[in-house]
């Protein structure tokens, strides 16, 4: 402060930045973010869903440190009822068939130690950590939660998180319309994605 100005006429002074950033929670404690992933596709075939078989990621808004134990979640929010111009589907079979979807997950995660690949299908876990993907039913929407848990000293300045999804097909309930000459159809539907850091020990 500048030795001219007496503190009775200085004004305050409050700086506003609302730029979210990353950081890892207190111990045993949880943060949430809104973070805006790539979104998930699927394909209809037959009146059979399947994903898209690609890679989505995300680039984090600034980079974050894990510790062995932490733990983060990726929570994909789905509607129940898709709703076309020509068709329009109920997935509530995707839920219902669970236990035969053989539903898998992989995921890479890009930090300044190098690149970490997971897979869930290999026993779930190894050397650099736990991956498993569950999927859940919560009022019209369907929600697949990834976990991916730390399982060694340190992952330095993750800065970017990439997963794909896989299951077998499933047959899915048409609401409305007909296929007609192999007709085909986008659909753009809403979809909710968040990130979940959670510092050891927590148990999800």
């Amino acid at each position: 402060m500048s030795s001219e100005k007496k503190l009775d006429v200085c004004n305050g002074c409050l700086v506003i930045n609302n730029d979210q950033n990353i950081t890892m929670p207190a111990s045993g404690r949880v943060n949430s973010y809104d973070i805006n992933f790539e979104k998930p596709c699927f394909f209809v075939n037959n009146h059979y869903l399947t994903p898209l078989l690609k890679c989505y990621s995300v680039t984090l808004p600034n980079p974050v440190s894990l510790d062995d134990g932490d733990k983060l979640r990726v929570k994909i929010k789905v509607p129940k009822s898709v709703f076309g111009k020509k068709y329009g589907y109920d997935l509530q079979n995707l839920y219902d068939e669970i236990g035969t979807l053989n539903l898998k997950v992989s995921m890479r995660l890009k930090s300044s130690d190098g690149y970490y690949n997971v897979v869930s299908d290999n026993n779930n876990n190894d050397e650099q950590g736990f991956l498993d993907v569950n999927l859940s039913d919560h009022c019209g929407w369907l929600v697949f939660d990834i976990f991916y848990g730390v399982n060694q000293e340190k992952i330095c300045n993750l800065c970017e998180i990439s997963y794909s999804l896989c299951f077998d097909p499933v047959k899915i309930k048409l609401l409305y319309g007909q296929c007609e000459n192999h007709d085909e159809e986008n659909v753009e539907f809403p979809m909710e994605t968040c990130l979940l850091l959670c510092k050891a020990p927590v148990d999800l």
